[in-house]
């Protein structure tokens, strides 16, 4: 079970208040004395630097002389674990080649459950990492008129921009996403989208 969650920015976090405690499963065809495969939803996403702490527990039966069975419950570990967070969300556009050419650019970000998150294009760098173009300008500042809205029945992030010239091949494009809960905003990073 889960016992406890400290949130570097919600120091009054309880664990029901990101995580359905009572959804919390051991898949038990995966899991083995050594190791413990579980199931659970989240509410929301947890920060990264959260710590959440499990409590592992084992139940068996024992025979009685009389030959009846008993539970008996072995409290196995406690353990923390502290959430680090890895891009989740992965651009798709609806014509990459577009990306070269320049022009009308439309597309949409898809991750675990992104209905009611918005996005802005975080950076785009050249096949060397670097931002801006010999002449000194910000290759992001090449996009305007973006547009961006949550779509609840694929919950995806579509998008649109005008990109004015198109990227150098090599490029890449990373998006953030950003989503507010109850007067709090949470932060997203997308993979990096290579331009070829």
């Amino acid at each position: 079970m889960i016992v406890a969650l400290k949130v570097p920015s919600d120091p009054n976090a309880k664990p029901e208040d990101y995580i359905d405690t009572s959804s919390l499963a051991a898949i038990a065809d995966q899991s083995t004395d050594s190791e413990l495969h579980f199931t659970v939803q989240f509410k929301k996403l947890i920060p990264t630097g959260s710590t959440v702490a499990f409590q592992v527990k084992k139940s068996s039966n024992k025979s009685t002389s009389s030959g009846t069975s008993t539970g008996q419950t072995t409290n196995l570990m406690s353990l923390n674990k502290t959430f680090t967070y890895t891009p989740s969300a992965d651009a798709t556009f609806d014509d990459p080649s577009a990306l070269l050419k320049g022009g009308k650019i439309t597309g949409h970000l898809t991750g675990n459950n992104l209905a009611g998150w918005t996005a802005v294009i975080k950076s785009i760098t050249d096949a060397n990492g670097k931002e801006t173009d010999v002449s000194g300008k910000d290759f992001k500042d090449y996009a305007t008129s973006f547009t961006s809205n949550s779509d609840p029945a694929s919950k995806t992030v579509k998008f649109g921009f005008t990109l004015t010239p198109g990227l150098p091949s090599g490029a890449n494009v990373i998006f953030t996403l950003t989503k507010s809960t109850n007067g709090q905003t949470e932060t997203l990073e997308s993979q990096p989208y290579l331009v070829k």
